[in-house]
């Protein structure tokens, strides 16, 4: 039921999240809705600056807003991992700009000093937690970065929830004015709470998962760990000294080769960074992760291993080699 619960939760988040997100379309058509600058000064109102952050922020936040929702699906987590990359790089450039015009804006705000704090501290919340989701995958940090991210999307849904709290806001007896004050901090604090719950939650999944196994086979669970990308059950089983060169019997493969194969580089810089040799070949095929990363045409999976090895390897240069051996076989036949 829970589950269930929570599907239809993040559909509702995703519907919200469109069609707030296609708001800054109509704005750039139409221009911005009149009751919202009704009570703004003409000094303000005629000021240029005001204006490019004005449209910096509602563009920037829009795009943020109608993309961010994707990348938290698993799939393109593990499978589409380049597309994951390069939705995200677009993500941190409109939350970047989105937070910092935000600030600006913020200052401006109806309803007085205490609801331009509301949304100047948001932005400044936005800001932060953006940044270091990228600081942190940078570092090959995955929980943490997963856990930034949600705090900034969560953030970024500022801008929904903020239309959910006008009505709120009304039936609660609030002039206009005050209103915006209520909105200011309505908007965003409940987002950080229900983030952190999820936060929570996501940590406490896979240690559970743990307890409530006998620590037999513990091997064998930390590679079902990288099999499906789950950093918390590798982590665990690391820091009780699992070693990650070994090969079981059963797999005749390393922990490694199985990232490459999956297509997991989170995991595979991962488990190279914590002692997974990087020119161990595998029982089975005796084959290197470097030659098995050429095989399945994984080229970024190459570049993470010439980084270990100190090579320059490359896909092309096996394509070559193999063209050569073709037509040498070719004219020996003849």
């Amino acid at each position: 039921m829970k589950s269930y619960f929570l599907k239809f939760l993040w559909i509702l988040v995703v519907i919200l999240a469109l069609l707030v997100g296609f708001i800054p379309i109509s704005y750039l058509f139409n221009g911005i809705n009149e009751g919202y600058l009704e009570l703004k000064s003409q000094t303000v109102l005629n000021s240029k600056i005001w204006q490019f952050f004005l449209y910096t922020h509602i563009v920037s936040g829009g795009i943020a807003i109608l993309i961010g929702w994707i990348q938290f699906n698993k799939t393109l987590q593990t499978k589409r991992v380049n597309l994951h990359r390069t939705i995200g790089k677009v993500y941190l450039i409109s939350s970047l700009l989105c937070s910092i015009s935000g600030f600006y804006v913020g200052f401006y705000a109806t309803g007085g000093w205490l609801a331009a704090l509301g949304f100047m501290t948001v932005a400044c919340i936005y800001f932060y937690t953006t940044l270091q989701g990228f600081l942190t995958i940078k570092k090959g940090l995955i929980e943490q970065h997963q856990n930034f991210m949600t705090y900034s999307y969560a953030v970024c849904l500022a801008a929904v929830s903020l239309r959910l709290s006008t009505p709120v806001a009304y039936l609660l007896g609030f002039d206009y004015i005050s209103s915006y004050t209520f909105i200011a901090w309505s908007a965003w604090i409940p987002n950080l709470a229900i983030a952190y719950w999820i936060n929570k939650n996501r940590s406490a999944y896979s240690l559970e998962t743990i307890k409530n196994k006998k620590m037999g086979g513990d091997w064998k669970e930390m590679f079902r760990g990288v099999e499906t990308n789950d950093f918390a059950l590798v982590r665990y089983y690391i820091s009780k000294n699992i070693d990650l060169n070994y090969q079981h019997p059963e797999f005749l493969t390393s922990a490694l080769i199985e990232s490459i194969r999956q297509n997991h580089l989170e995991m595979m810089e991962f488990l190279l960074q914590n002692g997974a040799k990087p020119d161990l070949k595998e029982a089975e095929s005796f084959k290197s992760p470097m030659t098995i990363a050429k095989e399945i045409k994984n080229e970024e999976a190459v570049n993470i291993l010439n980084k270990y090895l100190g090579t320059h390897e490359t896909i092309e240069e096996k394509r070559s080699v193999s063209l050569f051996y073709k037509v040498f076989s070719f004219f020996k036949r003849k």
